[in-house]
C-alpha cells in the first residue's frame, strides 16, 4: 500500500512534433515516458493511470480475471474503435515489449495523436484480438469532452456522470489549470469535479483524502442532479 517513487529517463519519439506535439508540446516532451511502464516487471499486471484522472468510485474491476485471461493488454476504446486510449490501460509488464516500444521511437513511423497514436500503432496486432466484449467497458470512463449543456445528449451525460468509475479530463482541459485555464468553463461538472480533484491532491493528510472521498460520496448524487440541469457554483458544495 502506499506510494513508491520509480524515477526513470524521459522518451520521445523522433517525429513527436509531426505526429501532434506541435499542438500539445507537453504530450512530445513526456508522453512517450509512459512506455516504461512495460518495464515494471516486478509486478504481474500494472494499470497506467494519466494524473488528470479522477476515480469517482472503486474501479477494481479493472483487475478483474476476465479482462486480462491470456491477454497482454487491455484498455478502452477510442471512438474509432482502432486505437486505445493512452490515459488508461492495463499491461503485463515485458522487458521484450518495452524494448521493441523504445526501438520505435527510433523509426520513422506514421501516426496521429501523440503516444496515444504511437503506442496504438506499436500494439495493432494484440489490441485487434482483444474481443470487444472483453475490453475495459467504454462508460466506465467518462471524458469531460462529453460535457453537454442542453438538448437530449445532456440527459445522456447526466446518467454516465452518475454511472461512471472514472473521469478523464482529457486535452487541454486540466484539474490543476483549474479556475485559470480550463476549455469546459460553461460545463458546471467539469468546473466542481476539478475542484474535487484539487481537494484530493492538496489534502494534508490520508484521513483528510477520505473525509474530501466521503463527502464527495453523499454530495454525488444532488451533483449529478443540479450541476447539469442548474448553476451550482464554483466547487458544486465541495469546496
Amino acid at each position: 500500500r502506499g506510494w513508491r517513487v520509480k524515477r526513470v529517463h524521459g522518451l520521445m519519439h523522433k517525429n513527436a512534433l509531426e505526429a501532434g506535439g506541435k499542438k500539445r508540446p507537453e504530450l512530445a516532451l513526456a508522453g512517450y515516458t509512459k512506455i516504461h511502464v512495460w518495464g515494471l516487471t516486478e509486478f504481474e499486471r500494472v494499470i497506467y493511470i494519466d494524473s488528470d484522472a479522477l476515480f469517482l468510485r472503486d474501479a477494481s474491476f479493472l483487475f478483474a480475471p476476465r479482462f486480462w485471461d491470456g491477454l497482454a493488454l487491455n484498455g478502452v476504446a477510442e471512438s474509432n474503435d482502432k486505437m486505445f486510449k493512452g490515459g488508461l490501460f492495463g499491461v503485463r509488464p515485458s522487458n521484450r515489449t518495452r524494448d521493441l516500444l523504445i526501438k520505435g521511437l527510433r523509426e520513422d513511423r506514421k501516426f496521429t495523436n501523440n503516444e496515444q497514436g504511437y503506442l496504438s500503432s506499436m500494439l495493432e496486432e494484440d489490441w485487434r484480438e482483444i474481443p470487444h466484449k472483453l475490453r475495459w467497458p467504454r462508460g466506465e470512463h467518462l471524458c469531460s469532452g462529453a460535457c453537454v449543456t442542453s438538448g437530449d445528449l445532456q440527459e445522456e451525460f447526466q446518467v454516465a456522470l452518475r454511472e461512471a468509475a472514472i473521469l478523464d479530463f482529457q486535452g487541454v482541459s486540466k484539474p490543476w489549470w483549474w479556475p485559470r485555464d480550463i476549455a469546459h468553463a460553461p460545463c458546471v461538472p467539469m468546473k466542481n469535479f476539478a475542484t474535487l480533484w484539487q481537494l484530493i491532491i492538496t489534502a494534508p493528510t490520508d484521513w483528510d483524502v477520505r473525509e474530501v472521498l466521503l463527502k464527495f460520496e453523499d454530495l454525488r448524487e444532488e451533483l449529478v442532479g443540479y450541476t447539469v440541469y442548474g448553476d451550482a457554483g464554483v466547487g458544486g458544495g465541495l469546496t
